[in-house]
């Protein structure tokens, strides 16, 4: 967990932030997600590769690849609950908005009112202060860093990373 990372979403301030209910600044605050993270004893990380034509340079379509780790989240998270680890808690990786409701606003924003994609949206860790980089890295996963400027040419892979945290 680290301040900084949140701190990324506003500085530069990302396209989707202040968006949904799952990015900053509503997104759960990192003191809570880190005394959230130490309830729990296992985690199951995830990583999908995304080809760097997709997610580096100017056309970038990584919404699909976005929405499926979402789905594998999702997945893991409801496997976990109806085996009997009804507290499992998932994250994933980029804007909810963008992924479930591009052409809408987010209806969880209003008062009262709930999620229009309870079962599919997830905080991304990021958007909590976790620093899904370093810990890729500390498993040994190669990462690299990818932004506006980077060429597909310039690296082999993206990686969009996700995190079910188990009691």
């Amino acid at each position: 967990m680290d301040d900084r990372v949140v701190a990324k979403c506003a500085y530069p301030k990302c396209i989707a932030y202040g968006t949904s209910a799952n990015c900053p600044p509503y997104a759960m605050e990192i003191d809570q997600a880190r005394k959230l993270v130490n309830n729990f004893r296992y985690g199951i990380f995830i990583n999908v590769r995304v080809p760097s034509y997709d997610i580096a340079g100017e056309k970038k379509s990584r919404t699909p690849y976005q929405k499926k780790l979402a789905e594998i989240v999702s997945k893991i998270e409801t496997e976990a609950f109806y085996d009997g680890y009804h507290l499992a808690v998932g994250f994933s990786s980029g804007s909810c908005k963008r992924m479930f409701c591009p052409e809408t606003d987010c209806v969880a924003l209003i008062p009262g009112k709930p999620c229009a994609h309870p079962y599919k949206a997830r905080s991304a860790m990021e958007a909590v202060g976790m620093d899904a980089f370093t810990m890729a890295t500390k498993f040994g996963w190669e990462m690299y860093p990818i932004g506006r400027s980077t060429s597909p040419e310039e690296v082999p892979y993206g990686s969009l990373l996700g995190l079910v945290l188990i009691y």
